[in-house]
């Protein structure tokens, strides 16, 4: 059946005239893996989200890791988020979740709206770290600020379950959260 697909998935790129880019492709991932192993941060996550997936080159999460976590070490939020999903499945690496936590942090600390609803989601669950409903409002408030809705709905329904109180410390500490660059 794998076949079939393949000589039907060929046979339609010809069709296309798509067959000329697949050999582009292949140029484009070299010249990833040398942006990339030249130390581009942003070449790096593409190759890492290209192993992960399996986008041109084999599936291998393990690769997919090394290259995000060279990335996020160079500052960029999107790997750190990235690796922190690794971590949090297991995926390419030993399933942590306090690892996890650890690079959702780095991410979140960066203006990265996505790690800031995981850490929302973290503490709300108790997942890697205490449960903390003020700290998973204050999470969800910081993403929420940059339009994610998903954010913005979790908060409020938080809310729900929570003191006047603790909605005031959490929006508190939200204000006062400063992204590091």
């Amino acid at each position: 059946m794998k076949k079939i697909l393949l000589v039907v998935s060929v046979l339609g790129l010809l069709w296309l005239g798509a067959l000329p880019q697949l050999r582009s492709v292949h140029a484009q991932i070299r010249l990833l893996e040398d942006a990339a192993q030249k130390g581009d941060p942003v070449a790096q996550n593409k190759l890492g989200r290209m192993y992960l997936f399996g986008h041109g080159v084999p599936k291998a999460p393990q690769e997919a890791a090394k290259w995000f976590r060279e990335s996020a070490n160079k500052g960029f939020a999107r790997s750190a988020y990235d690796l922190g999903l690794l971590y949090q499945q297991g995926q390419g690496v030993p399933k942590d979740e306090r690892e996890a936590v650890r690079w959702f942090l780095k991410a979140a600390t960066q203006g990265y709206s996505r790690a800031q609803h995981q850490l929302g989601n973290l503490y709300r669950e108790g997942f890697g770290v205490p449960k903390d409903d003020v700290q998973a409002y204050k999470w969800y408030n910081i993403a929420a600020a940059q339009g994610d809705d998903q954010s913005a709905t979790a908060r409020n329904r938080l809310a729900r379950s929570m003191t006047r109180g603790q909605i005031a410390r959490a929006q508190k500490l939200s204000v006062e959260f400063r992204p590091i660059n």
